[in-house]
């Protein structure tokens, strides 16, 4: 009976040592990936909620992403709606309404950019914002499940996020990005087309 019971706290053990290596080779895997896409371009959709309000708002329209921190989010619907990131740069048009910030003088934007920037090109150690930042990958059939817990300055804005990337192509699938109130906001992207040349002007803050 002794034994059988230290057998069993070996193989439990043994059990949690390869679920952590497993999770760490996902994670390898994602971020190489990641680290030899130079451009990403797909459609995407947009799901905000506001516990506040009774429907949530949804919107679509282009993903654009360049290598180096650059993001370009242009609405079709709203059309003419506009998300850009261009380093430190971040352009939006709301309603026709056009803004300029940059985000070494607005930390929200800079987490904003380094939490965006980081889940497209799976770089998750630009995740860790503090010391306790966790991040756990569960599996279903097709797809890896990232959650990540914030610990340090991305806690302010956000609970946690959590990624579903494809198994097969490695690309990013849904980004939902929660915050502690209960608020959310969640993007899905389909048809990505990688490694393509997108024309410079798609990040051109200034056009």
């Amino acid at each position: 009976m002794k034994r059988l019971y230290i057998a069993a706290i070996l193989f439990l053990a043994c059990s949690c040592v390869a679920l952590a290596e497993t999770e760490a080779e996902i994670l390898a895997k994602i971020s190489q990936n990641g680290a030899s896409t130079a451009t990403i371009e797909s459609h995407f959709a947009q799901r905000k909620h506001v516990k506040a309000l009774r429907n949530d708002a949804l919107s679509s329209g282009r993903f654009y992403y360049r290598k180096n921190d650059k993001i370009c989010m242009a609405y079709d619907q709203p059309r003419g709606d506009l998300l850009l990131m261009n380093g430190d740069d971040f352009v939006m048009v709301v309603d026709g309404k056009r803004s300029a910030a940059n985000a070494q003088s607005n930390p929200m934007l800079k987490q904003m950019r380094t939490l965006l920037t980081a889940c497209v090109s799976g770089d998750f150690e630009r995740l860790k914002t503090g010391r306790n930042t966790k991040i756990s990958v569960a599996e279903t059939e097709k797809n890896y499940v990232l959650t990540t817990v914030f610990d340090g300055s991305a806690k302010k804005y956000y609970a946690n996020i959590v990624l579903t990337f494809d198994k097969g192509s490695l690309s990013l699938l849904v980004l939902r990005m929660n915050e502690a109130n209960g608020n959310f906001t969640e993007y899905t992207f389909d048809h990505p087309v990688f490694n393509r040349e997108i024309d410079a002007k798609i990040f051109d803050v200034n056009k």
